[in-house]
């Protein structure tokens, strides 16, 4: 075995019989770091993300919003930007069953399933702490409201009605953080 080292990174050569990876790294004429201090690789590896084709990642820098990226590989400035992933996918969500009193005084107990998708992932990150959350909250009061102002008979006849107008107050409250909801059951 030969003890000659490879020029410029420092690491002992083993010989063609136990070629190590940066010994190959180094044949094939690509340059790596100096892979001795685990650190640096930590330090290296941190500062690389990769978002699927559905995910959208808001980059802050210093606290501060420096845009949106994605999909693909990202590199980041570790210690200094740090990255939020949003998902664009369509999420489904139920909502719990409420107990709600209809306008003529009937006790019911409704439940839903409401369908949405953040539209501006800026938006989702920043104008609220929580946007799924937030929205199941709002589907919740939004349907204890719409459903305590009709009659039980209005109920049940005209569930399309209901949904569409549940849909629209949903999607102007969602606004500031951009996620609609083109469903709701």
């Amino acid at each position: 075995m030969s003890q000659d080292r490879i020029p410029s990174l420092g690491f002992p050569s083993r010989g063609r019989e136990g070629r190590g990876l940066v010994r190959l790294i180094y044949e094939r004429g690509y340059y790596v770091l100096d892979s001795g201090s685990g650190s640096n690789c930590f330090f290296l590896f941190s500062a690389i993300k990769i978002l699927r084709e559905y995910e959208r990642g808001v980059i802050f820098r210093l606290g501060r919003v420096i845009k949106v990226k994605g999909p693909g590989l990202i590199l980041l400035i570790p210690v200094i930007d740090k990255m939020v992933k949003v998902s664009l996918r369509l999420v489904t969500m139920d909502v719990p069953p409420q107990d709600v009193i209809t306008r003529d005084n009937v006790s019911v107990k409704v439940s839903a399933v409401i369908y949405f998708r953040v539209m501006d992932p800026n938006k989702a990150v920043i104008e609220v702490e929580n946007f799924i959350f937030a929205t199941s909250q709002l589907a919740q009061t939004t349907l204890r409201s719409v459903c305590g102002q009709v009659e039980l008979d209005e109920l049940l006849s005209q569930r399309d009605k209901i949904n569409l107008q549940i849909q629209n107050i949903l999607d102007q409250h969602t606004g500031p953080w951009a996620s609609r909801s083109p469903r709701s059951k």
